[in-house]
């Protein structure tokens, strides 16, 4: 069982997925291991990665660039899972998502999910083979060879239930 705690320096500037000093970074997984290329570590069974506001759960996990600040996170499950624990101002609900595949890039600040992808914040579902997730814009594009599907929940008057109504985007 491989178990990595890590309390880093202050990188220079703010993304949704870059470290800061204060911050403490845990990572696990059964196996760890290091390429042979230069900051690029595997991780391999029960993969799990949490920082402050975000948390990733796969079955295997790649890290390119320093552990510390991360430049690309791929993980891969059945599904991989993401929780992004920050809102916007519009949206402060926490976004939730899942996948066969989520890759983190951080120069872009995007988050792919690909394959059997979900994505969830508040009321609103968005189901697609694939997505793409804009961090520091909160906004989304959907595609893949299926229909893409949007559920909302909406809470009726005077009702503890929420009404499901789903809808296929063309």
């Amino acid at each position: 069982l491989a178990l990595v705690f890590l309390l880093l320096p202050a990188p220079a500037a703010s993304k949704a997925f870059r470290i800061s000093g204060e911050d403490i970074v845990v990572l696990w997984a059964e196996t760890a291991w290091e390429d042979e290329a230069a900051d690029v570590m595997h991780f391999s069974g029960g993969f799990e990665m949490r920082v402050r506001d975000w948390v990733l759960v796969s079955d295997r996990a790649t890290v390119r660039g320093p552990l510390e600040d991360p430049e690309i996170i791929e993980v891969q499950g059945s599904p991989a899972q993401l929780v992004l624990a920050r809102g916007t101002e519009e949206r402060p609900e926490p976004v939730t998502a899942q996948a066969l595949r989520i890759v983190y890039t951080r120069d872009s600040e995007r988050v792919l999910l690909d394959g059997a992808a979900v994505l969830v914040q508040g009321q609103t579902t968005l189901h697609s083979d694939s997505i793409e997730y804009e961090l520091d814009t909160d906004r989304l594009h959907a595609s893949g060879g299926t229909a893409v599907r949007i559920d909302l929940s909406e809470l009726e008057p005077g009702s503890e239930q929420p009404e499901h109504r789903s809808t296929p985007v063309p």
